[in-house]
């Protein structure tokens, strides 16, 4: 990690970004609870699972990693998933001892639907930006959560008596970045549909995006500090 002295960002300027951050990720969460659900029966929770299993059939272990969670919750996920048909667990074809989760075609078919949705709500919502002005900020975004994510890396390398090489978590984050920036967009809220209105209780959003700076700030003291992530064992 770099020294306080090669910092290029002033703090005023890094306050700027955290407070911002703050108040998105309330905002995004405050819609996620109002919108409605696109299967009645599954949780926008469960969506990164959905996004990281298009690419291939993983392991639950695998899985638990790339959408930085633990084990047990990823796996109580996936057999509600399973329950509802949306994916199937196979016989890993290079262990036959160990299972791997796939799609289903169901699955596959919500998922389409979860894309188009969300990117019908972007299209609406960046509606008066001109295509310079999105693609830019497309691209910041893109490198922002690459910094993310080396960051996470440097993290699980300094953890105590961690076993997780970085080399391998780098490989399976490598393979998966663009699954997992759809996962995570999702995770962070399902848009709501323009066809059907907020239901009364969304005035909260209105109250989390007017929070006062002053709380804020004393949100992003605690927000903005990376916490260590939890190690995953194989399932």
């Amino acid at each position: 990690m770099s020294s306080p002295s090669s910092f290029h960002l002033d703090r005023e300027t890094a306050e700027r970004v955290s407070l911002g951050l703050i108040r998105l990720m309330k905002l995004l969460q405050s819609m996620r609870q109002h919108a409605p659900r696109i299967h009645p029966a599954v949780d926008a929770t469960a969506y990164p699972i959905l996004f990281n299993l298009a690419a291939e059939p993983r392991r639950v272990s695998v899985l638990a990693e790339v959408v930085h969670s633990d084990v047990s919750t990823v796996s109580r996920q996936v057999s509600t998933l399973e329950g509802h048909g949306l994916v199937d667990k196979v016989s890993d074809p290079a262990d036959g001892r160990a299972q791997v989760v796939q799609l289903s075609e169901e699955g596959t078919a919500l998922l389409k639907g979860i894309q188009q949705q969300r990117t019908e709500w972007f299209r609406e919502l960046m509606g008066d930006w001109t295509p310079e002005e999105a693609s830019t900020f497309a691209a910041h975004l893109e490198r922002f959560g690459a910094d993310l994510e080396r960051q996470r890396e440097q993290l699980l390398a300094r953890r105590p008596g961690s076993t997780t090489p970085t080399s391998t978590t780098t490989s399976t984050t490598t393979s998966t970045t663009t699954s997992t920036e759809q996962a995570s967009a999702e995770q962070a809220s399902t848009p709501p549909s323009a066809a059907e209105p907020a239901s009364a209780g969304s005035t909260s959003t209105g109250s989390t995006s007017t929070t006062p700076a002053s709380t804020d700030t004393a949100s992003a003291t605690t927000s903005a500090t990376p916490t260590r992530p939890t190690r995953s064992t194989e399932n």
